[in-house]
């Protein structure tokens, strides 16, 4: 059940995501500054990771990501 709260607060914050681009992208377009707000908002979900029992996956599975990353560049 806990990931059906999670999908619904994905479509949440991808909604209000799209929200904000649509108010920061409003006029000229400035990569500067979309660049900033994005950045920005990021620092909150940095700042949300030790509330959440975020914790990083095993060394095996961080040597699979690396790898498939490698693969894929």
């Amino acid at each position: 059940m806990t990931w059906f709260i999670a999908i619904i607060l994905a479509y949440l914050f991808f909604g209000i995501c799209n929200l904000g681009d649509k108010f920061i992208l409003d006029g000229p377009p400035r990569a500067s500054s979309y660049a900033f707000f994005v950045s920005f908002s990021n620092i909150f979900v940095l700042l949300l990771l030790p509330f959440i029992g975020f914790m990083l996956p095993p060394a095996p599975a961080i040597l699979w990501i690396l790898a498939d990353a490698f693969v894929v560049v």
